[in-house]
């Protein structure tokens, strides 16, 4: 057999395997879409989402000042998967304000947040773990984040 014409279709076949797993990772982020937005016309979300593609809803205000870079900031959690409304995680946690390594979506939706204030941050994948997942994360989650902002300390 001609050894140009083993190198051409194994160059071949390589490409159709490559192709295959692109399609299905676009299959999932596409899924992915079709879950985030049944779920908020299910649950009547009506905000408009952030530029990022975040949605912020507010739930209580807060005062004082918005934590910022290096801050230290107390937050009640609880983090959800959108496609079956499960508990990934939740707790307390004590971290600098966008050195920690939070979720994008996190760290976008705390920066509208005042000490005391409520909110849930709800946002797909490429805000959060991304196509990779995480932990009991899977990839191309949306999430969704109740967040309080217990304590803000300026440093």
């Amino acid at each position: 057999m001609n050894k140009g014409f083993v190198f051409i279709l194994i160059l071949a076949l390589v490409a159709a395997f490559s192709s295959c797993k692109k399609s299905a990772s676009d299959e999932e982020a596409k899924l992915e879409k079709q879950i985030f937005a049944n779920y908020i016309k299910k649950n009547n979300i009506t905000v408009a989402p952030r530029v990022s593609g975040l949605y912020y809803i507010e739930e209580v205000a807060g005062t004082g000042d918005y934590p910022t870079y290096g801050d230290d900031v107390t937050m009640k959690y609880t983090g959800k998967l959108v496609a079956n409304d499960s508990i990934f995680d939740s707790g307390t946690i004590k971290f600098r304000y966008l050195v920690s390594n939070m979720v994008a979506g996190v760290d976008e939706g705390l920066g509208l947040m005042k000490k005391g204030g409520k909110a849930k941050l709800l946002f797909l994948s490429g805000l959060g773990y991304g196509s990779t997942g995480s932990g009991s994360v899977p990839a191309y989650s949306s999430l969704l984040f109740e967040v309080e902002i217990v304590d803000i300390v300026k440093n």
